[in-house]
C-alpha cells in the first residue's frame, strides 16, 4: 500500500518551481521584495494536510498529506467539470438538468473527497481503490489536465504562504510550532 509520500513525492519535486511558474515575469521581484537576499526552500513535512511558512527556517513546508488532499480535490473538480461540460454539450439534453450521479459513483469520486477530508486530521496510506497522481503525464491527457489544475491550486497556496512571510505573520507559525507540530525538512 502506497503512502501519501510515495504518491506525491515527485509532485513535490515539481512543486519546488511552482510559485515562479504562476507569474514568471514577477520572479525577480518576488525573490528580492519578499525573500530579500536569503534563499528560501519548499520543504516536505510529514504532518496532516497543511502548508506553513516558517520564517526562522526560511522555508515553506508542504505536507505529503496536504499534497495528496489537494490532488484528490483537483481530481474531483476536474472530473465534475469535464462530465458536466460533456453533458451540457450533448445534443439530447437541450436545456435539461444535468445529472452526473451515475458517473460520480462509477468513478468513485466520493472516495477521493472522503480521503481528502480525512487527511486534514491525520496522514494515512493511499487507498488502493483510487488512482495515484501521474507527475509526468502529458498535458493533453486527462491526468495532465488534472495535474495542471493541481499545480494552479498549489501555486495559489504557496503564494498565500509567501504573503504571510512578506507581511510578517510569523507569529501564526510560532504559535503552531509551540504546540508541537513536527516539521521534517
Amino acid at each position: 500500500m502506497a503512502t501519501t509520500e510515495d504518491a506525491t513525492r515527485l509532485m513535490l519535486s515539481l512543486a519546488r518551481r511552482t510559485p515562479i511558474n504562476i507569474a514568471p515575469e514577477k520572479a525577480r521581484a518576488l525573490a528580492e521584495e519578499v525573500f530579500g537576499t536569503e534563499r528560501w526552500e519548499l520543504r516536505d513535512s510529514r504532518t496532516e494536510a497543511n502548508f506553513y511558512a516558517v520564517v526562522p527556517d526560511r522555508a515553506i513546508y508542504a505536507s505529503y498529506a496536504g499534497l495528496a488532499s489537494l490532488w484528490c480535490l483537483s481530481f474531483v473538480a476536474f472530473c465534475v467539470a469535464d462530465l458536466s461540460s460533456r453533458a451540457a454539450r450533448s445534443v439530447e439534453l437541450k436545456g435539461e438538468q444535468i445529472d452526473i450521479g451515475a458517473q460520480w459513483a462509477s468513478m468513485n469520486l466520493q472516495a477521493y473527497l472522503d480521503y481528502a477530508r480525512r487527511l486534514f486530521h491525520a496522514d494515512e496510506p493511499w487507498p488502493e481503490n483510487m488512482c495515484e497522481p501521474k507527475p509526468g503525464a502529458d498535458l493533453a491527457s486527462m491526468e495532465g489536465r488534472i495535474n495542471n489544475l493541481f499545480f494552479g491550486a498549489l501555486s495559489w497556496i504557496l503564494l498565500h504562504e509567501i504573503a504571510h512571510v512578506h507581511h510578517g505573520h510569523s507569529h501564526l507559525i510560532e504559535d503552531q510550532r509551540a504546540i508541537g507540530t513536527p516539521f521534517v525538512g
